[in-house]
């Protein structure tokens, strides 16, 4: 079990929900109920330079792709990853050696308001947690930030790696204009990742597409579609520009004080491993992605994970740090196997 992370406090546990139905992404965003500290990881406040240890711990997987828990803008010593499970490059030709593929940064979200992006490096935190909830596969975040204006903004994300759909990673923004009117921005920046790997993106009519190429034949096809729906009023139509190799998506409004804007994203992979067309795959699934349809394979993918603790779950009694650190385990076990995948074995450090 990691050291130093800190598990929630001494609140009762909640209503047990295995047997009905599970609540819905942005009911689970509101993080308004009591935690059972058995069930999760809560990490409060910052410190960036333990940003590589947090973002390890943090990790959100299903077996075929895993990432890491990176906070959305970034920091100075942010480290974002995805990885696919069976798909590596040549890291070092003279030594023959071999690593996993990076993905481009799935999660990456600017926050800009006014202009001005928000920062946890800039102004100041009043509010700071994270959350690995390890019922229901999730990976939460609340942030309430002030800029150096004065402007308040809370910014609560949920994102998860499908264990119902091992192809589809999800995430969910609620984001509010606490004390201020004005633009605000949010900006989803596509951009090839660092490695020997060949990337091309693409704009598509409702979508971001980035196919890669490897130095080992291995080709891979990422599909992004993306939706913000403010409080008031219809889904905001994005713009797009291209930088550095890369796509930006971008949407802005006129927020009020006390509203909240939503942001969801459909992200759908695969590679030449279980396809000879990768594009054509992810491009007709993420054409289905609409925000109706999100909302259903969240609800999937939580059900999916309550029922692996069915079978999987080990129950202590009277040592509440014991069966946290148990179903840590568990719980990275559990994301690093795909059983559907008899190819990919589980790493030494999962």
């Amino acid at each position: 079990m990691p050291a130093r992370i800190t598990k929630a406090n001494g609140h009762p546990a909640e209503q047990d929900t295995t047997e009905r139905a599970s609540p819905q992404p942005f009911s689970a965003l509101e993080l308004a109920g009591p935690l059972d500290s058995c069930w999760a990881l809560i990490e409060e406040g910052f410190t960036l330079a333990r940003e590589h240890e947090i973002e390890s711990v943090f990790t959100i997987a299903n077996g075929y792709g895993g990432t890491r828990g990176s906070v959305e803008e970034g920091t100075s010593l942010s480290a974002p990853a995805t990885f696919l499970a069976g798909v590596f490059e040549t890291a070092d030709p003279s030594a023959g050696s071999v690593e996993l593929v990076t993905l481009p940064d799935w999660t990456q979200l600017g926050i800009l308001v006014e202009g001005l992006p928000l920062s946890l490096e800039r102004g100041d935190i009043l509010e700071h947690r994270r959350i690995l909830d390890l019922r229901r596969g999730l990976y939460l975040r609340v942030w309430r930030h002030r800029d150096p204006t004065g402007r308040i903004t809370r910014f609560r994300s949920m994102r998860l790696v499908s264990l119902s759909d091992r192809h589809l990673f999800l995430q969910f923004v609620l984001l509010t204009a606490e004390n201020y009117t004005g633009p605000v921005t949010i900006e989803c920046a596509t951009q090839p990742p660092p490695g020997r790997t060949l990337w091309q993106a693409n704009i598509e009519a409702e979508a971001v597409l980035m196919e890669g190429a490897t130095t080992r034949g291995a080709n891979i096809a990422m599909a992004h579609r993306s939706m913000v729906l403010p409080e008031m009023g219809p889904a905001l139509t994005r713009t797009t520009d291209v930088r550095d190799q890369g796509l930006v998506e971008r949407w802005t409004w006129p927020a009020q004080i006390g509203e909240t804007a939503r942001f969801t994203r459909a992200v759908v992979v695969f590679s030449s491993r279980e396809t000879a067309h990768p594009a054509v795959r992810v491009r007709r699934q993420v054409r289905r992605a609409d925000e109706a349809a999100v909302m259903s394979h969240a609800g999937r993918h939580m059900d999916s994970w309550q029922e692996r603790w069915r079978a999987a779950d080990v129950e202590l009694s009277g040592d509440e740090t014991a069966q946290q650190a148990l179903r840590f385990a568990v719980y990275h076990l559990t994301s690093a196997v795909n059983p559907n995948d008899e190819r990919v074995s589980v790493g030494a450090r999962a």
